[in-house]
């Protein structure tokens, strides 16, 4: 072992600069009997920055969190199979829960059903690729 080695640790590497990958998004539609409404929202929107958002952000930490549970859900899908259900997966079911919220949040809306999807965004795809498509839920 050379001595630089024992260097590396104190000079940064910048190369998880150079690949840029898939970010996952989650949109969500209401749809109403007369499936007049077929628009997909996002479900989390970045909050604003301000100077206190230096020290205190709660806003800015659970838009990570739920971008992060998201991420995982996407990671697993691979592992998806008979014996392990998507429905029974913790960050499905939290996302479910997430989404009914905002619809909850969107009552006055005149709807029966929603669902949502994760679309993964990169630059080569702007527009999105459909990774995961929900069955509709009664509102």
């Amino acid at each position: 072992m050379r001595a630089v080695d024992l260097f590396r640790a104190f000079f940064p590497s910048w190369r998880f600069f150079d690949d840029f990958g898939e970010v996952p998004e989650l949109v969500y539609r209401l749809i109403s009997s007369d499936l007049t409404d077929d628009v997909w929202r996002p479900c989390f929107q970045r909050p604003s920055r301000n100077w206190h958002s230096l020290l205190v952000n709660p806003a800015g930490n659970a838009y990570l969190a739920q971008a992060s549970v998201v991420q995982q859900l996407v990671n697993e899908l691979p592992l998806i199979n008979d014996t392990n259900p998507i429905e029974e997966t913790v960050p499905y079911c939290l996302i479910k829960h997430w989404v009914a919220t905002v619809v909850r949040a969107h009552s006055n809306a005149p709807h029966t059903a929603y669902q949502f999807k994760i679309i993964a965004r990169s630059f080569e795809h702007p527009e999105g690729e459909d990774v995961l498509l929900s069955p509709e839920f009664n509102a």
